[in-house]
């Protein structure tokens, strides 16, 4: 019986080990491109919450970046939101966010009932950046500047 288990054990091993082979050898003939991502993302940063994702893009000519993070709840909602534009101005005054003529940012958080859901998103065009690039815009004023804000209802109360 127990060589029947080692022999058992020892197949599924095998079984395991070729397929982390297999995968990773197909993960790298799928292309630079992913990795070229992943170094991207790896290359920036939030400064409230956890970045999720980062896609620089050209549309229409123009560069714009997407930029996708977790965020935890901050000691009132207007923290909470003001966290959120304190992201976006730190990327485009510290990680070269100001190089881009439109800026799309998308804060998701986990609720009270379990689930992720989106928390506030908004967009910033090329003349908001550069203002918050010199200076002429506060960091948590850019909620007046930005275009599509949204903002979930359980934080605009």
């Amino acid at each position: 019986m127990k060589k029947y288990i080692v022999f058992i054990l020892s197949a599924l091993l095998a079984v395991s080990m070729s397929a982390c082979g297999s995968s990773a050898s197909s993960s790298s003939a799928a292309g630079d491109s992913a990795s070229s991502a992943s170094q991207t993302e790896d290359a920036h940063s939030v400064q409230h919450g956890e970045l999720l994702s980062w896609n620089e893009n050209d549309l229409d000519g123009k560069k714009v970046l997407v930029v996708k993070a977790k965020i935890s709840p901050s000691l009132t909602n207007a923290l909470t939101i003001d966290q959120n534009y304190m992201n976006v101005a730190d990327i485009i005054q510290n990680q070269g966010g100001d190089a881009f003529d439109e800026i799309q940012y998308w804060a998701v958080a986990d609720m009270t009932s379990g689930s992720e859901s989106k928390v506030v998103s908004f967009t910033l065009d090329d003349a908001v950046i550069q203002g918050v690039a010199d200076g002429s815009i506060v960091d948590i004023e850019l909620g007046d500047y930005a275009a599509d804000l949204y903002i979930h209802p359980s934080l605009a109360g």
